[in-house]
């Protein structure tokens, strides 16, 4: 199970990479650490919020702290991160307690991002 939380960093770099709710990631420049600090600020954390809005909380606040509330905009600019990164957590507590859970797959990455590992591939192993 340590292995599940251990792709928590991974889940979310992909995240911000395709969402890029800031704006600093550039494809061509491959600057992929872009978000690097934001990154370990909410995988440190993520593992303790036990709803979506807290989720959004966290996201937004990391957002806040790193880039200043002006830049980092409304919260709804993180909805859709936070909408992930529930879900995965969801499954991954849903999977430890044992339980089958069927979920469907939310697409947050368009063609436009295809080198861009997807979320959901980063759960395809023998754990949700």
């Amino acid at each position: 199970m340590a292995d599940e939380t251990s792709r928590l960093p991974d889940l979310i770099r992909s995240l911000l990479i395709t969402h890029d709710p800031i704006g600093l990631f550039r494809e061509e420049y491959g600057n992929y650490d872009e978000y690097e600090m934001e990154v370990r600020a909410v995988a440190e954390r993520i593992t303790g919020v036990n709803t979506r809005d807290e989720a959004l909380d966290l996201v937004w606040a990391v957002f806040a702290y790193w880039f200043t509330p002006s830049l980092a905009g409304q919260r709804d600019r993180y909805t859709l991160i936070a909408d992930a990164l529930w879900s995965y957590l969801t499954r991954l507590r849903a999977f430890r307690l044992g339980q089958n859970v069927i979920y469907t797959k939310v697409s947050t990455c368009d063609r436009s991002c295809a080198r861009v590992r997807r979320p959901w591939d980063l759960a395809r192993s023998s754990a949700p």
